[in-house]
Order: C-alpha cells, then sequence, then structure tokens
C-alpha cells in the first residue's frame, strides 16, 4: 500500500481519504470487484461518497498503472490491484474466475514484433468457455434432448 501512496505523491496526486479507501478496498477485498461492488464497501466508511468519485478515481489509478480494468465480457468492468502480471479464464455458465500467470506471448509475438518494430506496452488476456460443472451440465441437457 506504501509503494501505491508513493507513486500517486510522486505523481503529483493527492492522496485524498477516497483514493486511499478505494485501494485499501481493493487489496482488501475480493478479486475483480465492479464500481457498484466498491462503493457499496465504501459506504459504511465513506456514506457520502458518490459512483462518480469512485469511477474517476479509478480512472486515475488505471492511468497511473495502480489498478487494472479487466472486461469479461459480462457488460460490467472489474477492477483490481495491478500487483502481478497474470490472465484469466472466465466461466460463462456461472461466471466463474480462474487466475493464472503463465504467458508465453512475448516469445509467441517476438518475431512479427520485431519484424513490423512494433514495441508492446502491456497486454491482457481473457479465455472464455465453461467450467467443469457449467461443462458437464451443458452436455447432460444437449444428451437429454
Amino acid at each position: 500500500m506504501k509503494k501505491m501512496l508513493e507513486k500517486l505523491s510522486t505523481g503529483g496526486y493527492r492522496i485524498t481519504p477516497q483514493r486511499r479507501l478505494i485501494l485499501e478496498t481493493l487489496k482488501e477485498g475480493k478479486r475483480h470487484q465492479t464500481a457498484d461492488d466498491i462503493c457499496a464497501a465504501l459506504k459504511d466508511k465513506q456514506p457520502n461518497i458518490s459512483p462518480g468519485t469512485v469511477y474517476r478515481n479509478l480512472n486515475l489509478l488505471i492511468s497511473l498503472n495502480l489498478v487494472a480494468g479487466v472486461d469479461f465480457q459480462d457488460g460490467r468492468i472489474r477492477y483490481e490491484i495491478n500487483d502481478s502480471h497474470h490472465h484469466h479464464l472466465v466461466c460463462l455458465g456461472c461466471g466463474d474466475i480462474v487466475e493464472f500467470p503463465e504467458c508465453n506471448l512475448k516469445e509467441f509475438l517476438g518475431e512479427t514484433v520485431e519484424r513490423h518494430c512494433f514495441q508492446v506496452t502491456g497486454h491482457t488476456m481473457e479465455v472464455f468457455g465453461y467450467c467443469r460443472s457449467c461443462h458437464k451440465n451443458n452436455f447432460e441437457t444437449a444428451d437429454e434432448r
């Protein structure tokens, strides 16, 4: 938390109570929270905080690379502390999310990136499908038809 606050400060941004609380909520709460989840979690600590304040601060924290916004294709962006490079498996049935750290994209793209003199600054990857339970239920249902 200290490093995140230092990055805010050295970037010329004030460490406001709202920014501190948003970072704490993301750090201490469950991963992949929506802005609504964050607002609800903050209501006890700061009852007057508005969704607009939360969204503005999330956008700032994303621009400083302290927070990542992830699109799981369900119409809501999920937020998490940007503390490790990882990717996601997303179940389209139950919405379960599994993180996985393996990433050999740099090796995979190596020759193409070099050939086009392309400067990669980052990437995200979400893989969509069905978890074991949902897959099994989908096939059992299909077999019964």
